[in-house]
């Protein structure tokens, strides 16, 4: 579905004379990009919306894309599978909040931070195999990843010590928990590959 939209946009846009013919392949995938975070983003407004849980939705989104910027982790095969799994993995995060008494955050924060931060610091980055890194990438992008963990963590456990009980510190934890996961998953992906 995402391809097809993708491929008629193009046509559409190199009809209208916008974008060169010889440029359409950059342009499908480019589109389909674009198409496919547009949804994860309606997903996510949608669960939000639905769920009445602004903070914790909103602090684990952030933390967990700025994160996985400069950590890498899983891909999935397609933007379907993409948008499913991320939708998986934010309804989990949503009834986690939803059911989870307040009690509990803080133990919540502090295992995904135990968990979260030894998997981020020792495996970032996480390339994909179609987008290999060189030793300078490499280099820069897992110092930004170790200075993105001490900042979130420095701000999550801020958060709960200003605010105690709010979802904003747990969202934020158990994002960064599903990137460390996510790398791992990557991880282990490259492995059964090799």
């Amino acid at each position: 579905m995402i391809h097809n939209l993708s491929q008629k946009l193009t046509t559409t846009f190199i009809h209208h004379r916008i974008i060169d013919a010889e440029d359409r392949e950059i342009y499908i995938y480019s589109f389909e990009l674009l198409l496919s975070a547009v949804i994860n983003l309606a997903v996510v407004v949608l669960l939000i919306c639905l769920t009445g849980q602004v903070w914790g939705g909103v602090s684990f989104v952030l933390a967990f894309l700025v994160l996985r910027q400069s950590a890498g982790g899983y891909h999935a095969s397609s933007h379907f599978f993409c948008i499913l799994s991320f939708t998986v993995i934010f309804s989990v995060f949503l009834a986690v909040i939803i059911f989870l008494p307040p009690l509990y955050y803080l133990p919540v924060i502090l295992g995904a931070l135990t968990i979260g931060i030894p998997v981020i610091v020792r495996t970032a980055p996480v390339a994909h195999e179609n987008k290999p890194l060189t030793g300078a990438e490499c280099a820069r992008l897992s110092h930004l990843a170790k200075l993105t963990v001490v900042v979130l963590t420095a701000l999550i456990m801020t958060g709960w010590y200003l605010v105690p009980w709010n979802a904003a510190s747990v969202g934020a934890a158990l994002g960064l928990l599903t990137v460390a996961l996510s790398s791992l998953a990557a991880l282990y992906q490259k492995r059964k590959r090799a």
